[in-house]
């Protein structure tokens, strides 16, 4: 709770913390002008340092507004039992017409005594079960090139080869003598691949490649750009043979 003497702008009081969250009441006096709230008292509750949180965080919340009403020693309150869904682009939510000044003004309700109020805010943190999800853009990403010569093709038997590992994710080419899947016994199959443990747990990749089959002769490449995702989550590990791939 807090006690606060009136004031012509807008104030913050009292922090609070739970879990990885500090809070905060702010309180417009004369209302929140941005929301229309003239002639009304507006009530904030925000979350602050939240540079500071796991990516993708959020916490979701069911608050409710109190004023002390001084009359008759108790506090009353506004709430609608709504969840709130707090996270990074979203750190404030409120009551933009809390009570309208004629009210708090008036002697015979008891909110506004010696020109001393209270205010205060009950918070319920409701378990969730939301994943979110944030994303670095590169400005100059990484960019590698690999040449695979493979010679005697004629005489290649095993299903699948692989090319040496190369770039900062050890990709790997792998080739399909005789195709794969829908390509099988009528295409060549290649297909651009990493181990799983190339990429840091919960990290995604999106990547665009060209694999290239190089006209030895003519210089007319056959050439597949791929735009593709990689991820590691605990349910989901990044396979060779799932990896993007293109047939030919």
């Amino acid at each position: 709770m807090l006690t606060c003497q009136t004031s012509t702008r807008p104030f913050f009081v009292s922090v609070y913390h739970w879990t990885w969250f500090y809070r905060r009441l702010l309180i417009y006096p004369t209302g929140d002008s941005s929301k229309n709230a003239e002639n009304h008292i507006s009530i904030y509750l925000e979350l602050m340092e939240t540079s500071s949180l796991p990516a993708g965080w959020e916490v979701n919340v069911i608050f409710n507004f109190l004023i002390f009403n001084q009359l008759q020693d108790k506090y009353d309150s506004l709430q609608d039992g709504r969840v709130r869904r707090y996270h990074a682009m979203k750190t404030k939510w409120g009551i933009t017409k809390f009570i309208d000044l004629k009210a708090f003004h008036n002697p015979l309700k008891g909110y506004l005594i010696d020109d001393t109020c209270a205010f205060g805010a009950e918070v319920f943190v409701v378990k969730s079960t939301f994943k979110g999800e944030c994303l670095t853009m590169i400005k100059e990403p990484a960019t590698c090139y690999h040449l695979w010569e493979i010679t005697e093709f004629s005489t290649l038997l095993d299903e699948k080869y692989l090319s040496e590992p190369f770039g900062d994710y050890n990709w790997r080419i792998s080739l399909y003598p005789n195709g794969h899947a829908e390509g099988k016994g009528n295409s060549i199959s290649i297909f651009l691949s990493l181990y799983k443990e190339s990429i840091p747990p919960s990290t995604k990749l999106f990547v665009k490649s060209i694999l290239r089959v190089k006209d030895q002769t003519k210089e007319n490449h056959v050439n597949i750009i791929c735009l593709s995702d990689h991820s590691v989550t605990s349910a989901n590990l990044v396979q060779m043979d799932e990896s993007v791939g293109a047939q030919r």
